[in-house]
């Protein structure tokens, strides 16, 4: 093996001064690359000590050249398929030399430093950069399919071999990342014909910036906000749907079946705690979140604005539910105030997202409740800014939370949100009430007794306002698919009564208007009767009056009544 090795490392050597057309010398290389892949599968050892890297690194860059600038026109981004004569390398045949040397490349790296610096450190020039973008943006004008086959293997053979190239190796992350960031990784990003090359350039970017603050800082621009939120949309199509109940999904499931997007989503949390932006007045997170929300809904192009709201709502989740993982200090620097004050505006802007919602009815107690999904990639964007921001108000001053509070058409929003998700009424005799989605009604009142809980009147009474009072007195019951709902609206009456005599007299001033004999109580053999009034037998079942005063709960004995008269 070692000398069959050490033959076809010479030959290859000699093919940095061959005739770079030469159709003869080009295949030659192409057999040899071929054997020299098959061995770097099981000697990697005898490759490195025979110097492959110094012999193959010439040719990567051969490979770069010749496909650039004999078989690419650079101006229009189209591929060429013309040769200059019968004895000339065809396009197809350096494509075919560069997928295995790139593969040769990936594969000598494994374990081997020395490797990965002289291949990193050498030959990753801008010659590679622009390859890489050629193959990633090029149209081709062959109907040929082994041709287009050929374009995304040798992008895919490229990528895989820049993350074996940094692999545990701080140096090479270094070069290599000056050299791909930002317009290769971008390139990359953006490829969606070329299969799971967006998952490679997350692997670059997130084993990149994972343990050198210096290169998470070089994110912190436009082009670093375009690449995480291009990858971030592209990795969230691997979602069917709508996302649903995200919250009760571990991080290491999420982790385990979608890795790409936790990876990127991970470069959020990386910068949200690492404190490199403490001096911003624009956060990297909120510039990001703002990058996914630019668009507007129409026809021609719903499906990427469904993939961006979802994404959006997903980023928020991730940086929601991994609050607990860090510091305090890093918990703190999660929830940057100006991007809570841009999900207020975004929420307040919202108004208009309970439009044609499906009305679902049921009972909220019974065990056996099927969870509600999210109507649109939307309603479920709009719950997960909601829980962000309750998360997030609590990190802050009390200033800050009464001037978010107070964001134009933040509250009326909630409100109206909440009313679209309320209500109860009868259906063939029996109470059922309007479902939601999986927490969402519980977390709307949250947010609202956090508000309320300022101690800030204005913004008690902006709550209080037009029904708000009544919406959440009407939420005191238990609903299984709202957890805590019934605990978080005695909190938020606490928090809207303390030191407001207004309110407090506004709740004083509620009469009862029903007696509403639940399915529930029925059960049990109880009914709801107005104290002092008399009831016949036959109004259980009947619809109930309307009473006002105070309400006393008897037993329902009618069988006993009877028997009591005769």
């Amino acid at each position: 093996m070692a000398d069959n090795t050490s033959e076809v490392v010479r030959e290859l050597a000699t093919f940095k001064s061959a005739g770079l057309w030469d159709r003869k010398t080009v295949m030659k290389t192409y057999m040899n690359l071929k054997m020299l892949y098959n061995m770097s599968k099981t000697s990697r050892k005898i490759l490195e000590e025979k110097g492959t890297a110094s012999m193959l690194g010439p040719i990567l860059v051969l490979c770069c050249h010749a496909c650039l600038k004999a078989h690419f026109n650079e101006n229009s981004e189209e591929l060429e398929t013309k040769k200059v004569s019968e004895d000339d390398a065809t396009h197809t045949d350096w494509l075919k030399v560069s997928v295995i040397a790139f593969r040769v490349a990936r594969n000598i790296c494994v374990e081997s430093p020395k490797n990965q610096a002289e291949l990193a450190q050498d030959y990753i020039n801008d010659a590679l950069v622009a390859f890489i973008v050629h193959l990633c943006t090029l149209k081709v004008q062959s109907e040929d399919v082994s041709t287009v086959k050929l374009c995304q293997q040798t992008a895919q053979a490229i990528g895989q071999a820049l993350v074996n190239f940094v692999a545990g190796n701080e140096e090479t992350q270094t070069g290599v990342w000056k050299k791909i960031f930002p317009k290769a990784l971008l390139a990359m990003s953006k490829a969606q014909h070329i299969p799971r090359l967006n998952g490679i350039a997350s692997g670059l970017l997130h084993t990149c910036i994972a343990t050198s603050p210096e290169r998470l800082s070089d994110l912190l621009s436009s082009e670093g906000v375009e690449l995480v939120s291009s990858l971030i949309v592209s990795h969230f199509q691997c979602f069917d749907g709508i996302p649903q109940d995200p919250w009760v999904t571990s991080l290491q499931s999420l982790d385990k079946e979608f890795p790409e997007l936790v990876w990127t989503l991970h470069t959020l949390t990386h910068i949200a705690s690492s404190g490199i932006e403490k001096k911003k007045e624009v956060s990297f997170l909120s510039q990001t979140i703002t990058y996914l929300l630019d668009g507007k809904e129409n026809k021609e192009d719903k499906g990427i604005y469904d993939l961006k709201m979802g994404a959006a709502g997903i980023a928020l989740v991730l940086l929601d539910v991994t609050q607990g993982e860090e510091n305090e200090k890093a918990q703190e620097e999660r929830y940057p105030l100006d991007l809570l004050e841009l999900l207020a505006l975004w929420i307040g802007d919202k108004s208009s997202v309970v439009q044609g919602r499906k009305e679902i009815w049921g009972h909220t107690t019974e065990k056996d409740t099927e969870r509600i999904p999210h109507d649109t990639s939307l309603d479920f964007l709009y719950h997960a800014s909601i829980r962000y921001i309750t998360s997030g108000i609590s990190k802050q001053s009390s200033v800050d939370i009464k001037k978010l509070a107070k964001t134009n058409g933040f509250i009326p929003s909630l409100k109206k949100q909440l009313a679209s998700i309320s209500g109860a009424k009868k259906i063939d005799g029996k109470l059922q009430f309007r479902q939601s989605a999986y927490r969402f009604r519980s977390d709307l009142i949250n947010i609202f007794s956090t508000l309320a809980g300022s101690g800030d009147k204005t913004i008690q009474d902006l709550i209080a306002a037009d029904g708000g009072l009544e919406l959440i007195m009407s939420q005191t019951y238990i609903d299984l698919n709202n957890p805590l709902q019934r605990e978080y609206s005695v909190l938020a009456l606490r928090h809207l009564t303390k030191g407001n005599s207004k309110i407090q007299d506004a709740i004083r001033s509620i009469q009862l208007q029903e007696v509403s004999n639940t399915t529930e109580l029925a059960e049990m053999g109880v009914r709801a009767v107005r104290k002092g009034v008399e009831t016949k037998e036959n109004q259980l079942d009947a619809k109930d009056p309307v009473l006002g005063g105070h309400v006393r709960v008897a037993l329902d004995r009618r069988k006993d009544a009877k028997m009591a008269k005769k």
